[in-house]
């Protein structure tokens, strides 16, 4: 039985994430860049949760005071997820709802140029997609995360058969700041 894999190893899509954020910045205040992570499904379970959040990123945190954060889907353009992450950034035109119209300068459309591989990447390669905010008390500062578990996609040549298999969970980290 010929199997065609159509989906990215996990250290291939760890190289390729990385080399997608390496030259981004997430725009606030503060311009902060990105740190990926890389964890086994052993490690997170079906889906991320604020839970998993606060056990790998704030393992100093008591378990019995969760951390604020907000979370929304991220698994298509169309989702809250998307929109607080990517924002306009990924636009060379910006249509608001309101029906400004933002035509982007040369510089802003070679940063949105990134963005779209960081999106393609992203909505390409991985399932179950969460954006998470985490906010501090009395504080300004925002700890943002995009989560996704990548998915293992096998092709059967003779029967056209397509196998999916859930695997490894990555996950951007980065910040801003909300004044």
């Amino acid at each position: 039985m010929p199997i065609q894999r159509l989906s990215l190893e996990p250290a291939a899509f760890l190289k390729s994430l990385e080399d997608a954020v390496a030259t981004l910045y997430y725009p606030s205040e503060t311009e902060k860049p990105f740190k990926v992570s890389h964890f086994t499904q052993e490690q997170v379970g079906e889906r991320f949760s604020a839970t998993d959040l606060q056990k790998l990123f704030y393992p100093d945190q008591a378990p019995d005071e969760p951390i604020d954060a907000e979370w929304a889907l991220l698994e298509r353009v169309d989702t809250n997820g998307y929109h607080n992450f990517f924002k306009h950034y990924a636009d060379n035109i910006t249509q608001f709802p309101h029906g400004e119209i933002v035509y982007w300068e040369p510089a802003f459309r070679e940063q949105a140029a990134k963005w779209r591989v960081l999106r393609d990447l992203l909505l390409g390669n991985l399932i179950h997609q969460r954006w998470f905010k985490v906010n501090f008390s009395g504080s300004a500062r925002k700890d943002i995360y995009v989560a996704g578990q990548l998915v293992q996609i096998d092709f059967n040549t003779d029967t056209n058969e397509i196998t999916p298999l859930p695997i490894d969970w990555f996950v951007l980290a980065t910040g801003a700041i909300e004044s």
